[in-house]
């Protein structure tokens, strides 16, 4: 039992060991120190420039370290999350990016918060600086480590960036075209009818404010009609940026994740109002591998029957067997031999090529499926009862309050087949009442007339069960896609979204101004434009740190290298000698700017007919 002496040594050890970290002395040397004797310790202490125990009392090493923590907390910090931590296995999209530069300017009013770092304290952050090198890639920068020195020694995070221009679209697309919602659209198109109006009018509501409430019960009614109207499945399919957003396997080039992944037809079709349901369940035991394998699936069509419903062999040994959720044991799985491949096939088979796949969180199924679909409706989206999008509404509930009926009961685990039928069925509410019905972010609200507390009655008094009438292979659409690369091409053709309003209009509704360099001047309409894309990169980079003072965010393109890699005869030595310039630029800006500054690096990726070759993004706050 150490005594109350040593209990003092023991804690003062600690704090001068701490003391020693937040003077930005490694973990190990902070470890020897304390482990050695205390005469080695107060000549270490001494031989170093600090004060020993006799010259400095313990309040004021509290005092000095107050003082660091208070400086800490003046200050901006991110990191990466710990999903997104090995590079090896994770990737972002530039709407990734798009996200953080959205929460950085806007903070807590921005739509999404990055999901793949974490920013804190945005609002000591001074400014936003981001520059984009065109055309190079994560290759570059692995082949070419000496030109790109600086950026890996001086930026602590980095992380891959999937190329937009395997899917037909400009980094500066994807970085400025916000999407908006479904509800946005609706407001906007209706407002744009109110200032189409004649002069007259116009005139008058400027004035009357009895016609202000006119427009506005006008603007609240249309919105009601177009949330409610009777929608097809067309309207529920996540579009591209719903996929990306809520984890789907897509089959892009170079995705480590996705590179054994299978597509679900050979070939698609374009989707109809017509084109069939079929509600998805997987259910998932965790391996050795340390990864969730599939072992049990049902598929349900929409007239509720299972269609498909197997129990699936792992590949691995199984570690656990998450009985309270997966239902299965051990014993369930003697005898079973089906495999996943067996699994792929057979769905392969049962579905359409126009199919549209419905389910609760479907990217998780499709994972342990290793398998591409493009057309999906996932319940998880197309309801929410938090009045928050990244917050889900579980499977569980929504069956509850909208099916009247409880599932996932008692501690035997979830039966795929039944949520599979629930998830349709919630479907088919939906379908039959609207947008808004059972989302209240579309102003659903609990109460309405649209507000099931049970299942529909019919003339007998009797509860319905809702079936759809089934749609026959022959009464749908054809128009089958080619296979190759129409096939991968068709993930993102088919379900991009049209409607965007730019990054630079969000930011100045949050009072923040933009500059930007090197870039396209089609941007020039909501933000001051320092030099287009045909300026040097010396002089981009100049006009990015002078401007820094007059503007929160600067968006800068160096070209230099892009230009020199579309050149017919370039050579290796050029290249280089442009890859170094281009981060000799980098640097100049970096130099230049004020502290508390987020500066993000971005190389665009490139692809040619050849291949593809994803970026790379760095981050620090100065």
């Amino acid at each position: 039992m150490p005594s109350k002496k040593e209990k003092r040594s023991e804690a003062k050890k600690r704090k001068l060991e701490a003391l020693i970290s937040l003077m930005g002395e490694d973990g190990q040397q902070a470890k020897k120190f304390r482990n050695s004797p205390e005469k080695e310790k107060d000549e270490s202490f001494c031989e170093s420039g600090e004060l020993t125990s006799s010259e400095e009392t313990l309040e004021e090493i509290r005092k000095r370290l107050r003082e660091r923590q208070k400086a800490a907390m003046q200050k901006a910090k991110i990191f990466l999350d710990s999903k997104y931590e090995d590079p090896s296995l994770n990737a972002i999209y530039p709407m990734d990016i798009q996200h953080l530069l959205l929460y950085a300017v806007m903070g807590n009013v921005a739509s999404y918060k990055p999901r793949w770092c974490k920013l804190i304290r945005q609002v000591r952050l001074s400014g936003v600086v981001v520059i984009v090198i065109d055309s190079a890639s994560n290759n570059d920068v692995i082949r070419h480590q000496n030109a790109f020195r600086f950026l890996t020694e001086n930026f602590p995070l980095r992380i891959e960036v999937i190329s937009p221009s395997q899917y037909g679209r400009t980094f500066d697309e994807e970085l400025f075209a916000v999407p908006m919602s479904a509800r946005q659209v609706t407001l906007s198109t209706r407002a744009a009818d109110c200032n189409s109006t004649d002069k007259g009018t116009v005139r008058d509501f400027r004035f009357t404010a009895q016609t202000v409430d006119s427009v506005k019960s006008s603007v609240a009614n249309a919105l009601e009609e177009s949330l409610t109207r009777s929608v097809s499945c067309l309207d529920l399919m996540l579009s591209e940026e719903q996929l990306k957003l809520e984890g789907y396997p897509l089959p892009l080039v170079n995705s480590p994740l996705y590179s054994k992944y299978k597509f679900s037809k050979t070939a698609y079709s374009h989707p109809t109002e017509k084109s069939p349901l079929f509600a998805v369940d997987c259910e998932m035991v965790r391996t050795q591998t340390n990864n969730k394998e599939l072992v049990w699936i049902a598929v349900v069509n929409e007239r509720l029957e299972c269609v498909y419903e197997s129990l699936v062999k792992p590949r691995a040994d199984v570690v656990d067997y998450l009985t309270e959720f997966s239902g299965v044991t051990k014993k369930l799985l003697e005898n079973v031999t089906t495999s996943l491949r067996d699994v792929q096939k057979k769905l392969r088979a049962i579905l359409p090529s126009d199919a549209i796949l419905v389910g609760q969180s479907l990217g998780n199924d499709l994972q342990s499926l290793e398998m591409f679909h493009p057309y999906i409706i996932d319940t998880s989206v197309i309801y929410n009862l938090s009045g928050l999008p990244l917050k889900k509404t579980g499977l569980k509930r929504l069956s509850s309050e909208f099916l009247g009926r409880d599932i996932q009961m008692g501690k035997t685990g979830h039966n795929p087949r039944e949520d599979a039928i629930a998830t349709m069925e919630l479907v088919l509410k939906k379908l039959k009442h609207g947008l808004e019905y059972g989302n209240v972010l579309n102003g659903w609200v609990y109460g309405s007339e649209r507000d099931p507390s049970s299942k529909p009655v019919d003339e007998n008094g009797n509860k319905e069960t809702l079936k759809a009438e089934y749609r026959s292979s022959e009464d749908r659409e054809s128009g089958k896609v080619e296979n190759g690369m129409m096939q991968r091409k068709f993930f993102f053709q088919q379900t991009r979204t049209s409607n965007c309003q730019s990054l630079f209009k969000l930011a100045k509704r949050s009072e923040k101004s933009v500059a930007l360099a090197g870039f396209e001047t089609r941007w020039a309409e909501e933000a001051e434009i320092l030099g287009d894309k045909d300026e040097s990169d010396r002089t981009i980079a100049k006009q990015t740190y002078l401007s820094k003072a007059d503007h929160f965010c600067v968006f800068s393109q160096l070209n230099g290298f892009g230009r020199e890699l579309r050149q017919p005869h370039n050579c290796n030595n050029c290249l280089m000698r442009s890859m170094q310039d281009v981060v000799k630029q980098v640097k100049r800006i970096v130099k230049h700017l004020p502290e508390n500054n987020l500066v993000v690096v971005i190389l665009s990726g490139r692809s040619d007919a050849n291949s593809t070759q994803n970026g790379l993004c760095f981050l620090k706050i100065l």
